[in-house]
């Protein structure tokens, strides 16, 4: 929940990863780290780590192949902060009590969730590596992308990207670059 609200992004396969991290993280790494915060006072910490480093390259490795899976990522639409805290709010709300008050909680949530679509789309777009970007003026989508440093649109020669409208030709694979890049500034 926290990750969506703040990555805008869900894992649909993070069950399958955590099959493999989480067991490994109690069963061998952990238990590495103790014995090597033993041996720490005598300088002989490296006996820990090195075991305790093999098994991070192993959540590791397991991380970066589940999150290359066709489909292990989705996008999700931006959730408002008065959305997130309904949430929490309902979940806690039915953890704490045990009655049947407790059931008040879903309510909460329900509010939270029905936020999502309330929520007004964002007006600046950015692309993660900051060379694209579209602007939303009055029912227009106005892409932009960074020019050539050194060209005619760029301004100067030096290093600066200055960003090129593309307004009067709309380039759909820039626009659809800088809309999947889920980079949004509100």
């Amino acid at each position: 929940l926290f990750a969506m609200y703040h990555f805008g992004r869900i894992a649909h396969f993070g069950l399958a990863a955590n099959l493999i991290a989480v067991p490994l993280i109690a069963l061998w790494i952990m238990p590495w780290a103790v014995v090597s915060m033993v041996l720490m006072p005598f300088g002989l910490e490296e006996f820990g780590l090195s075991p305790m480093r093999w098994g991070l390259d192993i959540v590791l490795s397991t991380a970066r192949q589940v999150a290359g899976w066709p489909g292990a990522v989705g996008l999700v639409p931006a959730m408002p902060a008065g959305g997130l805290a309904a949430i929490a709010m309902g979940g806690m709300w039915l953890c704490i009590w045990r009655r049947r008050w407790r059931y008040w909680g879903l309510l909460g949530i329900i509010a939270g969730l029905l936020s999502v679509p309330l929520t007004p789309a964002s007006d600046i777009l950015v692309s993660g590596d900051g060379r694209l970007m579209a602007v939303r003026m009055a029912r227009l989508l106005c892409p932009a992308r960074a020019a050539p440093s050194g060209s005619a649109a760029s301004g100067s020669t030096g290093p600066g990207n200055a960003m090129r409208s593309i307004c009067a030709k709309p380039d759909m694979k820039a626009m659809s670059a800088a809309i999947n890049s889920r980079v949004f500034i509100a």
